[in-house]
């Protein structure tokens, strides 16, 4: 089964709180409710962080919630390996730590650094088929990965377009 970390989940449950989602409607989502995302050790079903931002897109109606969420990140969001990541010498480097840790975090996909045509390319590519549920949590993703990088850029004034 393809699953998320409790820290993961936390990460995505507040984003939403921020962004004006209800917290009991989005706790109700959640099996043992906001003590299991306070567990280091409890995993989730991977499509619970969709359904999160799904119910937070519902409540408020704002269909951005997945991009500002992914705005949010920041280096420490990925916990120990966040705080690695400013040490790596570029962002080949970040980005090898990140795939080679990223099933502490996540097993919901992979992430991999590829040349083409003189320009590199960040890939995402999820275990599992996914389909418009999965719309906003995606976006948030590459938004993540859009938004830590400018902080590792020290570039972290100039928006994510």
């Amino acid at each position: 089964m393809e699953s998320i970390s409790s820290s993961y989940l936390k990460m995505v449950h507040n984003g939403c709180l921020k962004h004006c989602a209800d917290d009991a409607a989005l706790l109700s989502l959640l099996p043992g409710g906001v003590r299991d995302l306070d567990n280091p050790s409890r995993r989730f079903d991977r499509n619970l962080a969709a359904a999160l931002i799904n119910k937070a897109v519902e409540i408020t109606g704002d269909t951005t919630i997945g991009i500002k969420v992914g705005m949010d990140f920041r280096p420490e969001t990925l916990l120990d390996l966040g705080y690695a990541l400013p040490f790596c010498e570029n962002l080949r480097e970040v980005i090898a730590l990140n795939a080679y840790y990223q099933r502490l975090i996540q097993t919901i996909g992979t992430t991999k650094l590829s040349l083409r045509g003189g320009s590199a390319w960040l890939d995402w590519t999820p275990h599992y088929e996914t389909t418009e549920f999965h719309r906003y949590f995606v976006e948030m993703i590459f938004t993540g990965y859009a938004t830590i990088g400018r902080w590792l850029l020290w570039r972290q004034e100039n928006p994510v377009l």
